[in-house]
């Protein structure tokens, strides 16, 4: 009998809950990198997932914000998976929103061990994502450089792992 090989994966969950304009994500930086100053709004992955992806919803069509997404070892500190910027595309998501349809990444900021893919990266008003190997690192979230969003913007980051 011939085996079987199932690839484990998950709904899309919130990885970040909706960040309207007034919010108080920061970036981390030289001393806000160490294993206290994680939020208590990480994700901790299923052991069983080697890989995350991720995506974004925004208000409307043309909306842009900076981000970063961010992991840790457990008791380990802070490194950055991935930072960049997104622009809302036309496609409308499940969330009342509409999908992010461009990442650009800001490669000087970004330091993670292995590739980072991103997946529809380009203005299509489809739904860009970025892969990425976990590298055994258990701890993931995103905070928005919240000085970019303004009005009526939000943004909400979403996970699926596999």
């Amino acid at each position: 009998m011939a085996e079987r090989l199932e690839t484990i994966n998950e709904n899309w969950l919130v990885l970040k809950a909706k960040t309207e304009a007034g919010s108080s994500d920061a970036a981390h930086g030289a001393t806000t990198s160490k294993n206290a100053d994680i939020p208590a709004t990480a994700i901790k992955r299923c052991r069983e997932w080697n890989a995350l992806e991720i995506a974004f919803t925004g208000h409307a069509d043309g909306d842009t914000c900076g981000f970063a997404l961010y992991a840790a070892r457990r008791d380990g500190d802070i490194a950055v998976v991935f930072s960049g910027d997104i622009t809302i595309g036309k496609q409308a998501a499940t969330d009342g929103g509409y999908w992010a349809d461009t990442i650009v990444e800001d490669a000087v900021a970004s330091k993670w061990i292995t590739t980072v893919t991103l997946v529809d990266a380009a203005a299509g008003d489809g739904m860009s994502r970025i892969v990425f190997d976990t590298c055994g690192y258990d701890k993931f979230w995103v905070q928005f450089v919240a000085a970019e969003i303004t009005g009526d913007e939000h943004y909400t980051a979403y996970y699926s792992g596999y």
